[in-house]
Protein backbone atom coordinates (compact mmCIF):
# COMPACT_ATOMS: atom_id res chain seq x y z
CA UNK A 1 0.00 0.00 0.00
CA UNK A 2 1.85 2.87 -1.28
CA UNK A 3 1.62 5.86 0.79
CA UNK A 4 0.12 9.53 0.07
CA UNK A 5 1.34 9.68 -3.47
CA UNK A 6 -0.37 6.25 -4.51
CA UNK A 7 -1.07 4.68 -7.79
CA UNK A 8 -4.76 6.45 -7.69
CA UNK A 9 -3.28 10.01 -7.66
CA UNK A 10 -1.27 9.49 -9.90
CA UNK A 11 -3.36 8.12 -12.82
CA UNK A 12 -5.81 10.77 -11.74
CA UNK A 13 -8.41 7.95 -10.57
CA UNK A 14 -10.45 9.51 -8.23
CA UNK A 15 -11.30 7.48 -4.82
CA UNK A 16 -15.05 8.36 -4.18
CA UNK A 17 -17.70 5.91 -3.93
CA UNK A 18 -18.40 5.63 -8.01
CA UNK A 19 -14.99 4.22 -8.18
CA UNK A 20 -14.46 2.19 -5.20
CA UNK A 21 -17.83 0.48 -5.70
CA UNK A 22 -17.96 -3.33 -4.13
CA UNK A 23 -20.49 -4.90 -6.96
CA UNK A 24 -20.15 -4.91 -10.50
CA UNK A 25 -23.30 -4.74 -12.27
CA UNK A 26 -21.77 -6.06 -16.09
CA UNK A 27 -21.61 -9.46 -14.60
CA UNK A 28 -25.09 -10.67 -16.22
CA UNK A 29 -23.12 -10.85 -19.44
CA UNK A 30 -20.90 -13.81 -18.07
CA UNK A 31 -21.69 -17.13 -20.57
CA UNK A 32 -21.12 -20.42 -19.62
CA UNK A 33 -17.92 -21.76 -17.82
CA UNK A 34 -16.73 -24.37 -15.49
CA UNK A 35 -18.88 -22.80 -12.62
CA UNK A 36 -22.28 -22.76 -13.97
CA UNK A 37 -21.92 -19.11 -14.88
CA UNK A 38 -20.50 -18.02 -12.01
CA UNK A 39 -24.10 -18.98 -9.99
CA UNK A 40 -21.81 -19.40 -6.81
CA UNK A 41 -21.20 -15.47 -6.76
CA UNK A 42 -23.53 -13.60 -4.11
CA UNK A 43 -25.98 -11.31 -5.00
CA UNK A 44 -26.89 -8.27 -2.54
CA UNK A 45 -30.48 -7.04 -1.91
CA UNK A 46 -30.92 -5.76 -5.13
CA UNK A 47 -29.92 -8.73 -7.09
CA UNK A 48 -27.06 -7.73 -8.12
CA UNK A 49 -24.34 -9.69 -8.64
CA UNK A 50 -21.07 -8.74 -5.77
CA UNK A 51 -18.03 -9.75 -7.82
CA UNK A 52 -15.22 -7.82 -5.83
CA UNK A 53 -15.70 -8.37 -1.89
CA UNK A 54 -14.30 -5.13 -0.72
CA UNK A 55 -16.70 -3.35 0.98
CA UNK A 56 -18.75 -0.69 -1.04
CA UNK A 57 -18.61 2.95 0.13
CA UNK A 58 -21.56 4.97 0.71
CA UNK A 59 -21.81 8.85 -0.84
CA UNK A 60 -21.45 10.12 2.04
CA UNK A 61 -18.07 8.25 2.99
CA UNK A 62 -17.18 8.82 -0.48
CA UNK A 63 -17.06 12.48 -0.28
CA UNK A 64 -15.09 12.40 3.46
CA UNK A 65 -12.55 10.43 1.51
CA UNK A 66 -12.29 12.69 -1.58
CA UNK A 67 -12.18 15.90 0.77
CA UNK A 68 -9.30 14.30 3.08
CA UNK A 69 -7.41 13.28 0.10
CA UNK A 70 -7.34 16.46 -1.32
CA UNK A 71 -6.66 18.52 1.96
CA UNK A 72 -3.82 16.20 2.40
CA UNK A 73 -2.14 16.58 -1.07
CA UNK A 74 -2.44 20.46 -0.91
CA UNK A 75 -0.76 19.94 2.82
CA UNK A 76 1.71 18.19 1.29
CA UNK A 77 2.10 20.38 -1.81
CA UNK A 78 3.43 23.12 0.10
CA UNK A 79 6.56 21.70 1.80
CA UNK A 80 9.85 21.99 0.61
CA UNK A 81 10.78 17.77 1.23
CA UNK A 82 7.73 16.78 -0.49
CA UNK A 83 8.06 14.90 -3.95
CA UNK A 84 5.41 13.45 -5.40
CA UNK A 85 5.39 9.64 -6.67
CA UNK A 86 5.67 9.96 -10.65
CA UNK A 87 5.77 6.00 -11.42
CA UNK A 88 8.21 3.76 -10.10
CA UNK A 89 8.88 -0.16 -10.00
CA UNK A 90 6.59 -2.75 -7.70
CA UNK A 91 7.99 -5.97 -6.74
CA UNK A 92 5.24 -8.82 -7.27
CA UNK A 93 5.17 -11.55 -4.81
CA UNK A 94 2.66 -14.71 -5.64
CA UNK A 95 1.76 -16.81 -3.55
CA UNK A 96 -0.47 -19.66 -5.38
CA UNK A 97 -2.55 -21.34 -2.59
CA UNK A 98 -4.69 -24.73 -3.18
CA UNK A 99 -6.40 -26.98 -0.64
CA UNK A 100 -5.34 -30.11 0.49
CA UNK A 101 -5.53 -32.67 -2.26
CA UNK A 102 -6.24 -29.67 -4.84
CA UNK A 103 -4.20 -30.07 -8.14
CA UNK A 104 -2.46 -27.07 -9.04
CA UNK A 105 -4.31 -24.87 -11.40
CA UNK A 106 -2.42 -21.48 -12.12
CA UNK A 107 0.46 -22.28 -14.33
CA UNK A 108 3.80 -19.93 -14.77
CA UNK A 109 2.10 -19.33 -18.59
CA UNK A 110 -0.70 -17.73 -16.56
CA UNK A 111 1.01 -15.75 -14.21
CA UNK A 112 3.41 -14.01 -16.86
CA UNK A 113 0.25 -13.29 -18.62
CA UNK A 114 -1.54 -11.83 -15.50
CA UNK A 115 2.02 -9.92 -15.55
CA UNK A 116 1.50 -8.40 -19.01
CA UNK A 117 -1.83 -7.25 -17.98
CA UNK A 118 -1.15 -5.35 -15.17
CA UNK A 119 1.98 -3.46 -17.07
CA UNK A 120 -0.37 -2.55 -19.56
CA UNK A 121 -3.12 -1.09 -17.34
CA UNK A 122 -0.10 1.02 -15.15
CA UNK A 123 2.13 1.92 -18.10
CA UNK A 124 0.51 5.36 -18.77
CA UNK A 125 1.21 6.51 -15.14
CA UNK A 126 5.03 5.57 -15.15
CA UNK A 127 3.98 2.25 -12.94
CA UNK A 128 6.01 -1.49 -13.89
CA UNK A 129 5.53 -4.63 -11.82
CA UNK A 130 8.53 -6.99 -11.56
CA UNK A 131 7.80 -10.40 -11.00
CA UNK A 132 10.06 -11.11 -7.58
CA UNK A 133 8.89 -14.72 -6.79
CA UNK A 134 6.11 -16.81 -7.42
CA UNK A 135 5.20 -19.11 -4.36
CA UNK A 136 2.66 -23.08 -4.63
CA UNK A 137 1.46 -24.06 -1.36
CA UNK A 138 -0.81 -27.22 -0.63
CA UNK A 139 -2.91 -25.55 2.48
CA UNK A 140 -6.38 -25.94 3.30
CA UNK A 141 -6.42 -23.37 6.20
CA UNK A 142 -4.34 -20.95 3.84
CA UNK A 143 -6.57 -21.48 0.84
CA UNK A 144 -9.48 -20.11 3.08
CA UNK A 145 -8.87 -16.75 2.00
CA UNK A 146 -12.32 -15.89 1.99
CA UNK A 147 -13.29 -17.39 5.23
CA UNK A 148 -9.95 -16.21 7.24
CA UNK A 149 -6.85 -14.71 5.01
CA UNK A 150 -5.17 -14.09 8.33
CA UNK A 151 -3.22 -16.84 8.54
CA UNK A 152 -2.03 -17.05 5.42
CA UNK A 153 -1.22 -13.59 4.92
CA UNK A 154 0.66 -13.68 8.30
CA UNK A 155 2.41 -16.45 7.56
CA UNK A 156 3.84 -15.66 3.19
CA UNK A 157 3.59 -11.70 3.00
CA UNK A 158 6.94 -10.84 1.50
CA UNK A 159 8.68 -7.27 1.18
CA UNK A 160 7.24 -4.07 2.56
CA UNK A 161 4.21 -1.95 1.95
CA UNK A 162 6.02 -0.50 -1.19
CA UNK A 163 5.26 -4.22 -2.64
CA UNK A 164 2.51 -6.24 -3.91
CA UNK A 165 1.56 -9.32 -2.29
CA UNK A 166 -0.79 -11.22 -4.71
CA UNK A 167 -2.38 -13.89 -3.04
CA UNK A 168 -4.85 -16.39 -5.46
CA UNK A 169 -6.70 -19.58 -4.73
CA UNK A 170 -10.75 -20.76 -5.60
CA UNK A 171 -12.60 -18.64 -3.72
CA UNK A 172 -16.13 -19.84 -2.73
CA UNK A 173 -18.16 -16.72 -3.90
CA UNK A 174 -15.90 -13.85 -4.94
CA UNK A 175 -13.88 -13.01 -7.63
CA UNK A 176 -11.67 -11.10 -5.67
CA UNK A 177 -11.28 -8.39 -3.12
CA UNK A 178 -8.38 -5.87 -1.50
CA UNK A 179 -8.55 -3.78 1.74
CA UNK A 180 -8.60 -0.34 1.39
CA UNK A 181 -5.20 1.77 1.36
CA UNK A 182 -6.22 3.35 5.04
CA UNK A 183 -6.38 -0.09 6.77
CA UNK A 184 -2.81 -0.09 6.96
CA UNK A 185 -0.95 0.05 10.11
CA UNK A 186 1.71 -1.10 12.33
CA UNK A 187 -0.59 -3.93 13.73
CA UNK A 188 -2.53 -4.51 10.51
CA UNK A 189 0.08 -4.60 7.84
CA UNK A 190 -0.98 -8.33 7.35
CA UNK A 191 -3.87 -7.08 5.23
CA UNK A 192 -1.68 -5.66 2.74
CA UNK A 193 -1.88 -7.23 -0.92
CA UNK A 194 -4.32 -8.37 -3.11
CA UNK A 195 -6.40 -11.63 -3.20
CA UNK A 196 -8.19 -13.00 -6.51
CA UNK A 197 -9.42 -16.31 -7.64
CA UNK A 198 -7.02 -18.42 -9.71
CA UNK A 199 -9.48 -18.85 -12.74
CA UNK A 200 -9.59 -15.13 -13.13
CA UNK A 201 -5.89 -14.99 -14.27
CA UNK A 202 -5.68 -14.96 -18.10
CA UNK A 203 -5.83 -18.98 -19.32
CA UNK A 204 -8.50 -19.48 -16.63
CA UNK A 205 -11.74 -20.67 -17.04
CA UNK A 206 -14.70 -17.84 -15.93
CA UNK A 207 -15.61 -16.62 -19.57
CA UNK A 208 -15.57 -12.43 -19.60
CA UNK A 209 -13.62 -12.38 -16.46
CA UNK A 210 -10.22 -14.54 -17.30
CA UNK A 211 -8.63 -11.55 -18.83
CA UNK A 212 -6.69 -10.51 -15.65
CA UNK A 213 -8.27 -7.53 -14.88
CA UNK A 214 -9.72 -8.30 -11.48
CA UNK A 215 -6.32 -8.29 -10.37
CA UNK A 216 -6.33 -4.82 -12.18
CA UNK A 217 -9.39 -3.62 -9.99
CA UNK A 218 -7.93 -4.79 -6.84
CA UNK A 219 -4.44 -3.48 -7.12
CA UNK A 220 -6.38 0.26 -7.60
CA UNK A 221 -8.13 -0.56 -4.28
CA UNK A 222 -4.75 -1.75 -2.53
CA UNK A 223 -2.91 0.99 -3.51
Amino acid sequence: MLKVASIMSVLGVGVGASTLRGVDNSADSVTTTNRADLAHILRDANGNKIMCGCPELNAREGKEIDTHVTARMAQLSKSPSYKATAGGSINVYFHVLRKNGDPITATDQMIDAQMTVLNNAFSTGGWSFVKASVDHYENSVWADLEGDDEPAKRALRKGNSNDLNFYMADLPTLLGYAYYPWVYSATNWWKDGVVVDTQTLPGGNFNNYNGGDTATHEVVEDR
